[in-house]
């Protein structure tokens, strides 16, 4: 009766080449998962658009459009400059501005430039209905509330939040002939942020508290 053959024990050669080929595939494929393309890292600046009533994108330092769908508020500043990692999801939305993303993580990487005040006070100079009371005021170094007090009959009182520049209306209140008129435009962002001022006028820090800086403008 023939015995079987004894098996072959591969050399420790092939046995080391296998191996280096074993690790060779696990790491190509980890920096595959790695570099997943619907992944991205970048830097870039905060823009407020107002378009389909005012929302914030990022233009990255390559010049490639983003729109977050989760930018924390503290981040919602025109002219900020950040630095982020995101899913780029593509999704389809209103906006139709950049390509949709969910931010995986986002962190300042500088300081807005100073706000230009000056047409803020051309505007408070100029303003109707304005004898009783005119003030404006700086909020956050990034946000201007103007408000102002008159005996006019149908506008005896108004109120605006805005952002870096005249043009950007964010948020108003005011009297009208049919009513008392208002609300926020910018998707509702600062929306508790004004109801709170509207509610303590008399306030120094308009209600607002230690968490926010408040400085009035002189005009």
């Amino acid at each position: 009766m023939t015995g079987l053959p004894a098996p072959r024990i591969p050399s420790t050669r092939r046995l080391l080449r296998t191996l280096i080929v074993v690790l060779a595939i696990i790491a190509g494929t980890l920096t595959c998962i790695h570099d997943d393309p619907s992944t991205v890292s970048s830097r870039g600046t905060v823009v407020f658009l107002s378009l389909e009533g005012g929302f914030y994108g990022i233009v990255g330092e390559d010049g490639e459009h983003w729109d977050p769908e989760n930018l924390p508020e503290e981040f919602a500043i025109d002219s900020l400059q950040v630095s982020f990692r995101a899913v780029v999801t593509n999704r389809p939305t209103f906006h139709m501005w950049g390509r949709t993303v969910n931010l995986l993580s986002v962190e300042r990487s500088g300081s807005p430039p100073n706000i230009n005040l000056e047409p803020f006070k051309d505007l408070a100079r100029t303003g109707d209905c304005a004898d009783v009371r005119n003030r404006l005021f700086l909020i956050d170094r990034h946000l201007v509330f103007w408000d102002r007090e008159s005996r006019c009959a149908d506008a005896a009182y108004a109120q605006a939040l805005y952002g870096r520049t005249v043009g950007h209306l964010m948020c108003d209140a005011h009297d009208s002939i049919a009513g008392p008129v208002g609300g926020c435009h910018d998707a509702g962002r600062y929306a508790a942020m004004f109801d709170t001022m509207l509610k303590n006028l008399d306030a120094p820090d308009l209600g607002l508290g230690a968490d926010h800086t408040v400085e009035p403008v002189d005009f």
